[in-house]
């Protein structure tokens, strides 16, 4: 018998843009990822998908945050530092999550996990993320850097901490 989904899907709102094309994909992407959390689960394949599904929603937020973290430096957003440090605590709270699923499946609940990683999307999308949206709009130069951001980081072998800077990176790299 499939395990039930915890909620209904989350459904992209054009109030929900931030003013940049690109990051609104990247925002559409997590919400599809998210969204796939709320489909029934097969029980037996249960740990295994929700083990991909959560590896696939930390590795693109990481991506993600580097390249709306490019985009804020590229305009010279005032609250860069700020922004930043939500996405490292909403990041460092990704992994724990994470972690605690890998050590042991049954200790998270589907709920739990969608409620966690929904209750970010909607708060930082509406709150964090609109904030910027007026600092974004025709600036050509804040896609520039978002392109420039490779996929998944790309930096190299010594990546292997997902918290680490990944503009440093880039700048340095």
């Amino acid at each position: 018998m499939p395990l039930p989904p915890p909620t209904g899907p989350l459904l992209w709102s054009p109030r929900m843009g931030v003013g940049n094309a690109r990051l609104d994909d990247d925002h559409k992407l997590l919400i599809e990822l998210l969204n796939q959390l709320s489909q029934p689960i097969p029980e037996a394949e249960a740990p295994l998908l929700v083990q991909s599904i959560l590896n696939a929603l930390v590795d693109y937020a990481s991506f993600h945050f580097a390249r709306e973290e490019a985009a804020l430096a590229a305009v010279d957003y005032p609250y860069l530092a700020a922004h930043k440090a939500a996405h490292r605590l909403v990041a460092e709270q990704a992994q724990a999550h994470l972690a605690t699923f890998q050590a042991d499946p049954d200790s998270l609940s589907l709920d739990q996990l969608a409620a966690f990683v929904r209750g970010w999307l909607v708060e930082h999308i509406q709150g964090e993320d609109r904030a910027f949206s007026a600092y974004l709009s025709g600036h050509p130069e804040a896609d520039a850097a978002i392109d420039a951001v490779p996929l998944l980081g790309g930096l190299g072998p010594e990546d292997d901490d997902p918290l680490d800077d990944p503009l440093e990176k880039v700048a340095s790299g």
